[in-house]
């Protein structure tokens, strides 16, 4: 039961992040800003990032 809700919150939270990471992209920031600001990787931001040019 553990393992759901601890997948349940990991996909809210991936879902809040890219969210940010694409109103920061409309925003005209760099992936490497992005990936600073949030600490995170610059893989994940480059990832979401496809994932909006692609729509």
């Amino acid at each position: 039961m553990c393992n759901i809700s601890a997948g349940f919150f990991r996909d809210g939270k991936d879902e809040k992040e890219a969210e940010i990471i694409r109103t920061m992209l409309s925003d005209n920031r760099t992936v490497q800003e992005i990936a600073t600001i949030l600490h995170l990787p610059a893989e994940k931001v480059e990832k979401v990032k496809k994932t909006v040019l692609s729509q």
